[in-house]
């Protein structure tokens, strides 16, 4: 049989626990931290020209440009960037298309370029991180080939 004692004791126990549950959700929650945003948002929504200092020292928005895939071979077949920037390849054939960098068909000259199979209306992007002359083509049809060119 439970004495008193043993269930007032019981009692305060599960009422500290309570408590010290509640504090720390109840902390956890006030202190929560807002996830970063990807880079691709972070590039979007930075301001150019700011004449805010402290955006001074963020770093600026990464420039992008677009290649396309036609019936007739990539649009355009030869771009320099700047490193960093975004490349974007839309696939505007009625083929796949499968963005690779060169050497055919091991495709390990720059494999940051390497993008997956883009059925007709799709789109993949990467970011140019390696400085250099880059060889690509399309590694279903090979015959299919452009540059890119990244610089510092």
């Amino acid at each position: 049989m439970e004495t008193n004692s043993s269930r007032k004791t019981l009692i305060i126990g599960v009422i500290i626990a309570v408590l010290v549950i509640g504090g720390v959700t109840v902390y956890a929650l006030t202190n929560q931290q807002e996830p970063a945003p990807n880079s691709e948002q972070t590039q979007a929504d930075t301001p150019t020209g700011s004449s805010d200092p402290a955006s001074d020292t963020a770093p600026t928005p990464s420039e992008r440009v677009a290649i396309s895939f036609t019936d007739n071979g990539f649009e355009p077949d030869s771009v320099t960037v700047k490193k960093g920037t975004v490349i974007t390849v839309t696939n505007n054939s009625s083929e796949d298309v499968q963005f690779s960098s060169d050497e055919h068909p091991s495709h390990r000259d720059n494999t940051e370029m390497n993008l997956e199979v883009l059925s007709p209306g799709e789109s993949g992007s990467y970011t140019a991180n390696t400085v250099g002359a880059w060889g690509f083509h399309d590694h279903l049809n090979d015959e299919m080939t452009g540059t890119v060119t990244v610089t510092e």
